[in-house]
């Protein structure tokens, strides 16, 4: 299973990722490299597998915390994929 510190350096990568790609689309747009409604609909996809990702991350954690409180064996982080 996870730790906890692992789930959160997942967390910060997945944000670090996800400001890297928006800069990235962001500057093609402003360039003219792409479509402005192709850049924004790429924004929108990026954005919505960030929450995504986010709140799987987020909801690992939690339910990490409600087994150390129950005494509730730990549930392996990959069980439902990797992360």
């Amino acid at each position: 299973p996870a730790t906890a510190a692992e789930l959160e350096s997942a967390l910060a990568d997945v944000d670090r990722e996800y400001r890297s790609i928006k800069a990235s689309l962001l500057e093609a747009g402003a360039q003219g490299r792409m479509a402005v409604a192709d850049m924004a609909d790429y924004l929108e996809q990026v954005s919505q597998q960030r929450r995504m990702a986010e709140e799987r991350l987020k909801g690992l954690l939690r339910l990490g915390e409600f087994r150390s409180v129950v005494g509730a064996p730990e549930v392996a982080a990959t069980s439902a994929g990797t992360v």
